[in-house]
């Protein structure tokens, strides 16, 4: 009895080889088959010819499968369409962002946000669900933290951005821009992410010397010099703009941002990064000298497709105008579709008996043609019956920001640019 099933197992067995290898030999993959180990086998033929995938066109991966057909092995191919960012030898490509090392890739998110207005703050709504998306705070080593926003469609409205961090918006698809994303500064408050500073105040009655950026801001009233320029180009890392120097506060630094998406970006509105205005010096010999206005901040595009009808500024804020007897200096203008004007000085303060003391203009703020102007100088004259007449130092106008878009096939750029932007390419592996 047991020699017989024993007899009956190894026939059930070798019955059940047979029609599984004839069943794999009429059309069946590996992957039908269940044998994920190895080459598909049709017959006494082991399908190990598979073509490497290949790029048909810029835009178009085909790839390759092993089948059994009635004659043996057979290597049918599939067409996919690998979208914007193109295909890359073996495989579709995959957008690579810049400064990815900190704020990583695209991701799908499933999100379409549209269209978010009103103000967004890096600082307290920097949440997992927010007006921007799925954000979160990403740590940079050696600069301030930055909020990084993540969706797949995204359309501002008209959104004004406040808080100490950089905003970083990556877009699965695309990113449109109606009205005006402001990342500005206004007068002594900076934009998002705008952290550098001098390392000095302005003595007294001198005025400061406006802020830098890409370009020097203009110098205080009494000649003091502006900061060097910094930064990179390629806006890799991305950085804020820098603060006037400061007599009270200086104006603040434009702020900066990043938009980064899979397919596409238009602004047909505006994004604006412009410096703060400095403020106007004081009523007392002591304090009127004026802040130097704000350097403008950074915008940073990048995708396959880039088409700009509106405007991308990040221009300087004008210097505040210096103070004089009696009364305030005027406050430097915030940066807008041009440099900022310089505030006026407190000109005309003095005695009819020995004439006016005059000075202590803003200087204006940089733009695409314009370079940040100097503040003009303090004077004293203490001739006068009674008391003295005194203007203090303007402040220097800022310097412009940076600008940069990098495309596929070129940006598509009408409107107003300015600064200059530079160019470059998207990455992609």
């Amino acid at each position: 009895m047991k020699r017989y099933t024993t007899s009956f197992l190894f026939l059930a067995v070798t019955l059940l080889a047979a029609c599984y290898g004839a069943h794999r030999d009429h059309g069946e993959s590996l992957a039908d088959a269940g044998d994920v180990d190895g080459p598909l086998t049709c017959g006494m033929q082991t399908c190990n010819e598979v073509p490497a995938a290949t790029c048909l066109a810029q835009d178009t991966l085909r790839t390759f499968s092993a089948t059994c057909s009635n004659t043996g092995c057979s290597y049918p191919s599939t067409d996919t369409a690998c979208g914007a960012a193109g295909c890359c030898g073996d495989h579709c490509c995959v957008l690579v962002p810049s400064n990815s090392d900190a704020v990583g890739v695209l991701d799908t998110t499933g999100l379409v946000i549209a269209p978010p207005s009103g103000t967004f703050n890096t600082d307290t709504g920097c949440v997992a669900t927010s007006a921007l998306g799925a954000c979160s705070v990403v740590p940079r080593a050696g600069l301030p933290d930055a909020c990084v926003c993540r969706m797949d469609e995204l359309t501002i409205g008209s959104l004004k951005v406040t808080g100490n961090r950089a905003l970083v918006i990556m877009a699965a698809r695309s990113v449109d821009i109606t009205t005006l994303l402001d990342v500005s500064a206004d007068i002594s408050t900076g934009g998002p992410g705008a952290t550098r500073m001098y390392a000095t105040t302005a003595a007294g009655s001198t005025g400061g010397a406006g802020g830098s950026y890409q370009t020097r801001g203009g110098g205080g009233g009494t000649g003091t010099a502006s900061a060097a320029t910094y930064g990179d180009p390629t806006l890799i890392p991305l950085l804020g703009g820098m603060r006037g120097q400061a007599s009270i506060t200086g104006g603040g630094g434009g702020g900066a941002v990043q938009i980064t998406a899979g397919i596409r970006i238009g602004v047909t509105g505006k994004i604006n990064a412009g410096g703060g205005g400095g403020q106007g010096g004081g009523n007392t010999w002591s304090s009127s000298g004026a802040d130097g206005g704000g350097s403008g901040g950074a915008i940073l595009l990048e995708a396959p497709s880039i088409t700009i009808t509106g405007g991308l500024l990040a221009n300087g804020g004008g210097g505040g105008g210096g103070g004089g007897t009696g009364a305030w200096g005027g406050n430097g203008a915030n940066a807008v579709m041009i440099g900022g004007s310089g505030g006026t000085g407190r000109g005309g303060a003095g005695c009819p008996l020995y004439g006016y003391v005059s000075g202590g203009y803003g200087g204006d703020g940089a733009d695409r043609v314009s370079i940040a102007q100097s503040g003009g100088a303090n004077a004293y004259d203490a001739r006068c019956i009674g008391a003295a007449a005194f203007v203090g130092g303007g402040g220097g106008g800022g310097g412009v920001g940076r600008i940069r878009i990098n495309t596929m096939t070129g940006c598509q750029c009408g409107g107003t640019v300015s600064p200059d932007a530079t160019f470059g390419a998207v990455s992609v592996r």
